[in-house]
């Protein structure tokens, strides 16, 4: 009997999308080990009319169901039509709601468990945003809290993406309930082997915001590319006007790229520009792209969260040793690119999918 799952997210398109491209190649490793997955995509604004990328093995591409509006009965509706045994839900509140509180969503989960006890997974990938007392987060951060509570404790199973979020925050609720946490994949696939590395070429990769972020960082400091030895620089993504007047000359634009090719550019660079808090690098797609390649990710930001698993120095470097003359006289960009590479590989793709094979089997 072939296991069937769905999973539900809030957009599937064929450009960069950060929740349904995890979600994509996780159906494609899902395939890979004999489970289907039929696809429910929230935002019913989107245009339809486009099909899953096919799994690697050639099988067909996964169904997919379109909400036709955002609804509890319209979920309830598409749960029925794709008939699966299981449920992943991919939860980031704000992908199903403006206000992040998709009351509809839990709702209609509720419902259709009531009705025919089909088993409940939660990946969360994000919970709610942080009150600030001065904006109206500080009125919805509770309703949000609210709603993803009430998703963890129908859920059978559940997923996360920091050792914090789990340990601290999700399985306190519950310690009983079956979960475990993992960092998140590489969207632009991974390599099987630390590749030989171009000298010298960096690249910046990412959201336009967090691109901005780098520039700024690398106007107020431009000794880093030469701290670094960097001569190339090549933006991958929508082209940005923010690039600093001094790195114009060395840096190409290439603009949208499919995944082999991104994959082709992280597979030379020596290192990779990002601005994260470092405390949750664990769930950065971006520093996990890099990591995936064997590229010596440069943070840029600071951290907010406290300590990661993620030891500065070894697997990534921060801009406070870019200061340390002592450090920098000693470190080797392809050891860190490496030992960042050996990290990853403990939770790439197959890893991930066995991980949650694990899971399933564990509350059938």
């Amino acid at each position: 009997m072939v296991l069937k799952v769905v999973q539900i997210v809030p957009s599937l398109v064929p450009g960069r999308d950060g929740l349904g491209d995890y979600a994509s190649k996780l159906a494609m490793a899902l395939n890979d080990k004999g489970i289907e997955t039929t696809f429910i995509v929230a935002n019913h604004l989107q245009e339809s009319g486009w099909t899953s990328e096919p799994s690697k093995a050639g099988h067909e591409t996964a169904c997919r169901v379109q909400l036709q509006n955002d609804t509890a009965s319209s979920l309830v509706r598409a749960l029925s039509v794709a008939d699966a045994q299981y449920v992943l839900i991919h939860m980031a509140a704000y992908g199903y709601d403006e206000k992040g509180i998709p009351v509809w969503l839990v709702d209609g989960l509720e419902d259709y468990q009531r009705r025919t006890k089909t088993k409940i997974v939660s990946i969360f990938h994000e919970l709610w945003q942080e009150p600030v007392l001065w904006k109206k987060t500080v009125i919805r951060w509770y309703f949000q809290y609210r709603e993803i509570r009430r998703l963890f404790d129908i859920s059978d199973g559940f997923v996360t993406n920091t050792q914090r979020r789990f340990e601290q925050v999700l399985k306190p609720w519950n310690s009983a309930k079956p979960g475990f946490w993992m960092p998140v994949i590489s969207n632009v696939g991974e390599l099987n082997e630390f590749p030989c590395k171009e000298g010298g070429l960096g690249v910046v990769f990412g959201l336009s915001s967090g691109k901005s972020r780098i520039y700024e960082a690398l106007r107020s400091r431009p000794s880093i590319l030469s701290t670094l030895r960097i001569s190339k620089l090549v933006e991958i993504g929508s082209s940005s006007s923010d690039v600093p007047g001094p790195l114009r000359a060395i840096t190409t634009l290439a603009g949208q790229l499919k995944d082999e090719a991104v994959s082709d550019f992280l597979t030379r660079a020596q290192y990779g520009f990002i601005h994260y808090d470092s405390g949750v690098l664990e769930k950065s797609g971006v520093f996990n792209a890099y990591a995936a390649h064997g590229v010596c990710a440069v943070n840029l930001g600071k951290s907010k969260s406290g300590a990661s698993t993620l030891v500065c120095g070894r697997n990534y470097l921060s801009s406070l040793q870019l200061n340390d003359a002592e450090f920098l006289a000693a470190f080797d960009p392809n050891e860190i690119g490496r030992s960042a590479f050996n990290w990853y590989k403990g939770h790439n793709l197959s890893a991930m999918a066995d991980s949650l094979v694990k899971l399933i089997r564990a509350i059938a």
